[in-house]
């Protein structure tokens, strides 16, 4: 269940209906990220992730699997506003679902969402700001 207090992170769904967040203390190590264990956790008892949605302030996106592997984190980009001259920081939330043919991206930060397709391999997060290919804003 998605907590109204928490203003960004994740919450995953497992093909068994065990639900996971960010914060669940579970996924809480020294080696490696919550969502990379709950990937090994879901690895070791044979289970997929089926759902994730992701938050931040008042956007969210849900990816479904529907078969495929699901990913998600953050990233930050930064790009020069020419009218103004000065650097502009933009940190969005992610979550990536990876077809054979297209990766589909949900992306959001504290105003818009964003789905983006790019080819496979994209490992890194586009930015929705400064992307020529296939984008579609949702909010």
């Amino acid at each position: 269940m998605l907590s109204n207090l928490r203003l960004e992170g994740w919450h995953a769904v497992l093909s068994n209906g065990d639900e996971f967040d960010d914060n669940s203390p579970i996924l809480q190590t020294d080696n490696r990220s919550p969502w990379r264990e709950l990937e090994r956790i879901a690895s070791e008892r044979n289970l997929s992730i089926v759902s994730v949605t992701i938050f931040k302030w008042t956007q969210r996106i849900t990816f479904e699997s529907n078969g495929y592997k699901l990913v998600t984190g953050t990233a930050t980009h930064s790009r020069i506003n020419l009218s103004q001259g000065k650097s502009i920081v933009a940190n969005y939330r992610w979550v990536r679902r990876e077809k054979e043919n297209v990766w589909e991206w949900g992306i959001c930060n504290n105003i818009n969402s964003w789905i983006i397709e790019t080819p496979p391999g994209v490992e890194m997060c586009p930015d929705p700001y400064d992307y020529n290919g296939v984008q579609y804003a949702i909010s």
